[in-house]
């Protein structure tokens, strides 16, 4: 039985979205996944087959890990610190296959920062030697395709969701019987537009006072974020003293969408959304940034598009959320269904992956 090791960065995203991709893979190879943080336990975790392995990279497992790829002929990485560990075992390991996935670059395009300038020169070099590379968006895919032009590369549907056979049914709201719902899921970040949230909710509830308590915010902090990039739970308790309500993280995410009429995610940047092709897939109305990984969903009339940083555009939005009429709430929901199910569906995703490992 051949083995293929993975490099994932956190074990708690890797194990609730690509499970199922482990477990494709696993049903004729033996997988194993190191991963590099754990952010959070899950209360129980899935059994994926009897070929699969989860492991934390540290000092003891680190000489494992060498072993484990010098002895391996396949190597899957997820996000950029697991990709410069690919770089360099390919390098050690010549006749390893190496098979990278972008699920996004974060700030690298946008920052002035020395050392994101620096990461734009020698990014696309850890792309080099890879045999095939995964791309969660259509923009991240044509920026290193210039760059690399022997670039052999798919666009696939981020990670996958599992999209319901048939539409959700769904009751539209209106402004004079049954109120609007509104809800931003995220990690409590800064580059997630969280702020932006605030001061135009507080905007809302100013010209539409009737509005307070239909707006909410779910989530939670991440051991990950940089603490100049985090939202603090003051900010959090002076939105809620507006009219706000923070939820937390959703102890049912579908659930929570169901519960919701709209999702707004106001990102700065994203691989691909899983909350915009979460809440899609279950028939909420998407708002969202005219950014790579956004856009990719709500495009070509699937969503309510604003622009990025901004408040006042993100205002806007929400005003012509809440006034759509019953026929534009029906269209959007059943756009978004369309799109996701025939572009984003974890079938399609795996599918994608086993064609070309």
């Amino acid at each position: 039985m051949k083995k293929i090791i993975i490099i994932d960065n956190s074990k708690f995203i890797s194990f609730f979205i690509r499970s199922k991709l482990y477990k494709s893979l696993s049903l004729d190879n033996k997988v194993i996944v190191y991963y590099l943080r754990e952010d959070m336990k899950a209360e129980k975790e899935k059994f994926i087959s009897n070929n699969f392995l989860y492991k934390k990279i540290n000092i003891k497992s680190f000489f494992k890990l060498i072993y484990d790829i010098w002895t391996s002929k396949k190597l899957l990485t997820f996000t950029i610190r697991p990709l410069i560990i690919g770089f360099l075992a390919k390098i050690f390991s010549p006749n390893l296959d190496f098979y990278p996935t972008i699920t996004g670059t974060g700030p690298l395009f946008d920052s002035e920062l020395l050392v994101y300038k620096f990461l734009r020169l020698v990014y696309p070099l850890f792309l080099y030697k890879a045999k095939h590379t995964f791309f969660h968006n259509k923009s991240d895919a044509l920026y290193f395709s210039k760059k690399l032009k022997t670039l052999d590369y798919t666009i696939t549907g981020g990670s996958g969701v599992e999209v319901p056979t048939s539409p959700i049914k769904r009751n539209c709201y209106s402004l004079n019987k049954k109120l609007p719902k509104i809800a931003c899921f995220s990690r409590l970040i800064k580059d997630k537009g969280i702020l932006h949230y605030f001061d135009a909710t507080k905007m809302i509830f100013e010209k539409y006072p009737f509005m307070k308590g239909r707006f909410f915010l779910a989530g939670i902090k991440y051991k990950g974020n940089l603490k100049n990039n985090t939202i603090e739970i003051e900010q959090v308790k002076d939105w809620e003293n507006y009219g706000g309500i923070y939820i937390g993280q959703p102890k049912c995410k579908k659930d929570f969408y169901l519960s919701m009429d709209v999702i707004c995610l106001p990102s700065f940047r994203e691989g691909l959304s899983n909350v915009l092709l979460e809440a899609g897939s279950l028939g909420c109305i998407l708002m969202s940034t005219d950014v790579p990984g956004c856009i990719d969903i709500i495009d070509n009339e699937c969503g309510i598009i604003f622009k990025a940083k901004s408040t006042k555009s993100l205002f806007k939005a929400f005003e012509k959320t809440i006034n759509l009429n019953l026929n534009n709430q029906k269209s959007l929901r059943d756009n978004a269904y369309k799109k996701i199910s025939y572009n984003f569906s974890k079938k399609r995703v795996i599918n994608d992956y086993l064609r070309v490992i």
